[in-house]
């Protein structure tokens, strides 16, 4: 699982970037990727977004969750171990290493076109008509990329 936490604001606001979660898998030996699942969604508090995160692991029953932390976005992983805790869970939760080069995240995306053109990214077919494609196929000139970005650090 990744989680990308795009900040909180009021949903009247058109700006920022939302908050997303993807996960997926690779195996072990394998070049190929498997997306199960994308989510997307502008909050307004932290809470929300940590619970979202909780029930898709409880759900998926996933091995790792690895947390975005760029900026202002690492307190939001003191909610999750606090979370983790409240719960008694035993969730692994990872910080990413922060990619703060220019246009790391275009740069990361980007890092998308070799596997998907080898046919080595998979979606899970509840993902055809999703925000995760619709990103895909707008990138690079779309409105977001939020969940694009969180495939590409799956990749």
């Amino acid at each position: 699982m990744v989680v990308d936490p795009g900040g909180f604001t009021d949903i009247g606001v058109k700006k920022g970037s939302r908050n997303a979660i993807g996960i997926g898998g690779q195996p072990p030996t394998s070049q190929k990727k498997f997306v199960i699942t994308s989510w997307s969604k502008k909050l307004v508090r932290p809470k929300e977004l940590v619970e979202k995160v909780f029930s898709l692991y409880k759900e998926w029953r996933v091995r790792r969750c690895n947390v975005e932390t760029f900026a202002g976005q690492y307190y939001i992983l003191q909610h999750f171990r606090d979370e983790r805790e409240r719960q008694k869970l035993n969730i692994n939760l990872w910080e990413l290493e922060k990619d703060v080069g220019a246009d790391a995240k275009d740069t990361r995306i980007q890092g998308l076109i070799e596997p998907a053109a080898n046919g080595d990214i998979y979606l899970h077919e509840s993902l055809r008509k999703s925000n995760l494609t619709s990103e895909w196929v707008s990138h690079p000139v779309g409105i977001t990329n939020d969940e694009l970005d969180c495939l590409a650090w799956l990749n």
